[in-house]
């Protein structure tokens, strides 16, 4: 694939990614590349965190979204928190 329609990038080859841990994007070849955009903008949290992977796996396992008007147990917990540590 070559990159005529992204002149402004400097190169005729795009840049792949194939994977992300940390602040890193990982090429194939295993070269990391600090990923100084998307932890500003996207992804603070980091890439590839398996903690992240588990919560989401739990969460979207009984219902993918609910309408915020219908509780749930995850928003439950969640108001319960914020309630009792963030909230005045």
């Amino acid at each position: 694939m070559t990159l005529h329609g992204w002149p402004f990038l400097g190169r005729t080859e795009p840049l792949t990614v194939t994977g992300g841990k940390g602040a890193y994007l990982l090429k194939k070849d295993g070269t990391k590349i600090l990923d100084a955009a998307g932890g500003a903008i996207v992804v603070n949290i980091g890439h590839g965190r398996e903690e992240v992977a588990e919560a989401l796996a739990k969460a979207t396992a009984a219902g993918g979204y609910v309408v915020p008007t219908w509780m749930t147990p995850e928003r439950e917990a969640l108001v319960k928190e914020l309630t009792e540590h963030w909230l005045p």
